[in-house]
């Protein structure tokens, strides 16, 4: 039950400590942008997006600089492109009419 916790004796080139804090990070304040997008809260699409964004870019930066390995390299492009597709619909999800109405975004 608990085997997703642990992570396995791998030869890493980031201290296990990052990782678990990196997801407890990403989990946290996708929880709480969950939490505010299904309240209804004016402020959650624009920090979602934004946040969106950040983790993309963080998560691409990290296995350019800390995963020199063969696959990964070869893998970046497809990674990149899946990555920035699921942001963009998510951003292009949370600009249409009806969801900007449900969180009272009007436009400028």
């Amino acid at each position: 039950m608990f085997t997703g916790f642990s992570l396995p004796d791998l030869d890493l080139t980031l201290p296990k400590g990052y990782l678990i804090g990196r997801a407890a990070l990403y989990g946290l304040i996708s929880l709480g942008l969950a939490l505010g997008l299904f309240l209804g809260r004016p402020w959650a699409p624009r920090w979602t997006r934004w946040a969106g964004a950040v983790i993309v870019t963080w998560t691409l930066l990290e296995r350019v600089i800390f995963n020199p390995s063969e696959y990964a390299i070869r893998t970046l492009p497809a990674t990149t492109i899946l990555a920035v597709l699921i942001w963009v619909v998510l951003s292009l999800a949370l600009h249409r009419p009806i969801v900007r109405e449900f969180f009272q975004e009007y436009p400028a």
